[in-house]
């Protein structure tokens, strides 16, 4: 699964790291997108994007995640000049039929404006048929060289 921060998550995650008067969102939404946005890094807003259709083991506005040390975790790789910030699983369960084919998700504030700050990239269309699970594992975003 490739990842891509949005201009707008990189600048946030600076801003948050040199302790500016910017402040970490609470909360965070990962959303099932039907398809990859043409440019990931230039997605700001939640708009214009094609969230998978509601139903079938998947609500429309997909999983909240605290952005906390539980749901939330980061380890310095000094020797690689970078920060690694890891997801926990995000997971659906089919239930009545099939979820919608993904694409990609994306990671987005929660709440107010949808700023988005993360894409996932799938490498091709995804589901998960009644009964079965649909779980993005390793959700790994990475600030650095």
């Amino acid at each position: 699964m490739a990842n891509t921060w949005t201009d707008y998550g990189i600048e946030r995650m600076l801003k948050i790291s040199m302790h500016t008067a910017e402040v970490m969102p609470t909360a965070a939404k990962i959303i099932l997108l039907s398809a990859i946005p043409g440019t990931p890094t230039d997605v700001t807003l939640a708009t214009g994007v094609t969230e998978v259709a509601a139903g079938n083991g998947y609500t429309t506005g997909g999983n909240t995640v605290a952005l906390n040390n539980t749901d939330l975790t980061h380890s310095d790789d000094a020797g690689n000049n970078r920060q690694d910030i890891t997801l926990t699983d995000q997971t659906w369960t089919a239930s009545g039929g099939s979820i919608a084919a993904a694409g990609a998700a994306l990671v987005m504030t929660d709440g107010g404006t949808d700023y988005v700050w993360a894409i996932f990239d799938f490498g091709g269309t995804v589901t998960a048929t009644d009964g079965g699970t649909f779980t993005m594992q390793n959700c790994e975003l990475r600030v650095g060289v």
